[in-house]
């Protein structure tokens, strides 16, 4: 069986990856081409590891084995194949609507070369009936085929967090569903080939909200304990060691944790798919909520770091301000959506000087610096935006020696541990 997996991002290239290692023929595919070119060299800009090898070591040893094969050559490979699989994503227009237009390029694509027999599964995050309304129609018009008699469509949804994408593959529960019963036996017999656990969906309308309240839940839950951290800051207690207590309950011991926003192509997008799936009637305030409070925290950090400033007699642009993580979460290359990102650019204008250092994430950015020395030398803020590996290796001591003079010590990821920071006698800001 020979598999194509459109689009390569950090859901299809690993789901592909997984699949070749799994003994199927994987094609790649992706519109790309440079992208495609930097696969092809290991160089994949994704931060994943599975027994003990990067995704890059993975890539270029299937590429070698001639298992997985990366190409932007669609027409070719759908002739070779008999399961294809879109993750292909929907990003949002400049008033955050969803914007279809590559799904539907996907589908007129894919429909084009349909051959019979094909089954083809959609692995996107999307609003509710995408599938059915919207891809399915095209499928049917470009191949003149009819599913369930010609050709099988199912969803299912992605759940996978990255950093953890492999193993999340083969052990989270996958949740399988399709326009008919042939087209959920077709999948559920493809799935099981790595798949250690198997959910039926009712329907794909249910399968596709229930990866839409996945991701809602987690990016309101995140907006409750932000905005409760602002509260216990400005009330002098520390939030990380309040929710560890509070954590101590067992029917709150789920609580997750605060911190400077919520970045990456997922949580951020949620309460807009539900959105287009509700479309004009008056559900979701909740959700809106929770999403504004999580966009607004990289200005309400911001505020803090300034009151902080004046109360010091530190004058803002004359003061030179550190930002160590870009990425939008810990331990990833990732910088769509990155609050880190936004925080920067809310800052322009008002510092003196900004200086910021990642040694993961691979983006131009203007204030990036090659080194934690030339980032940290003569700085009066510290922020810590998102934590990598070799952040570990710093202590408040050895930050201290890097800056030369007294500075005040922003940690929206609880990098350091309360001990330590009252030790050595700074003044902070810490989530």
């Amino acid at each position: 069986m020979k598999v194509s997996v459109f689009g390569l991002g950090a859901v299809g290239l690993p789901l592909a990856l997984i699949l070749s290692l799994n003994g199927e023929e994987v094609y790649g595919v992706d519109i790309d081409a440079q992208r495609i070119e930097r696969i092809k060299r290991g160089k994949t800009g994704l931060y994943e590891y599975f027994e003990g090898r990067s995704i890059d070591e993975i890539v270029l040893d299937e590429v070698k084995k001639g298992r997985f094969i990366p190409t932007t050559d669609y027409e070719h490979v759908l002739k070779l194949s008999s399961v294809i699989i879109i993750t292909i994503p929907l990003p949002l227009t400049k008033n955050k609507r969803v914007n279809f237009r590559y799904i539907r390029r996907g589908g007129e694509m894919i429909g084009g070369s349909l051959k019979r027999g094909d089954l083809v599964i959609l692995r996107s995050t999307v609003p509710i009936g995408t599938t059915r309304n919207i891809l399915l129609p095209l499928l049917e018009k470009f191949s003149g085929l009819k599913v369930e008699r010609d050709f099988y469509l199912s969803y299912v949804p992605e759940r996978m967090a990255e950093g953890k994408a492999f193993d999340e593959l083969i052990s989270m529960t996958t949740v399988i569903s399709g326009v008919g019963e042939k087209s959920v036996n077709k999948t559920k017999e493809f799935f099981e080939r790595f798949s250690k656990d198997i959910f039926i969906s009712p329907s794909i309308e249910h399968a596709e909200a229930s990866k839409l309240i996945e991701n809602a839940q987690r990016d309101l839950n995140i907006a409750m304990v932000n905005e409760l951290a602002l509260f216990l800051i400005e009330s002098g207690l520390f939030p990380k060691e309040v929710i560890e207590i509070a954590k101590t309950h067992k029917r709150v011991k789920n609580l997750l944790s605060p911190g400077p926003g919520v970045g990456g192509h997922c949580l951020p997008y949620a309460y807009y798919y539900l959105k287009e799936s509700v479309k004009g009637k008056e559900y979701l305030s909740l959700f809106e909520h929770g999403r504004r409070i999580n966009d607004s925290m990289p200005e309400r950090i911001l505020k803090l770091i300034k009151a902080k400033l004046k109360r010091v007699h530190k004058k803002i642009k004359d003061s030179k301000i550190s930002i160590l993580g870009l990425s939008m979460k810990n331990y990833s290359k990732d910088t769509r959506e990155s609050p880190a990102i936004k925080f920067i650019k809310l800052a322009r204008g008002s510092f003196g000087e900004i200086a910021a250092y990642d040694s993961e994430v691979e983006d131009s950015i203007l204030e990036k610096k090659e080194s934690l020395t030339e980032t940290l030398k003569g700085s009066d803020v510290v922020v810590i935006m998102a934590i990598q590996k070799d952040f570990h290796e710093l202590t408040i001591q050895k930050i201290k020696e890097y800056i030369g003079k007294d500075f005040i010590l922003v940690d929206t990821r609880g990098l350091f541990k309360m001990e330590e920071i009252e030790r050595e006698g700074i003044d902070f800001i810490v989530f």
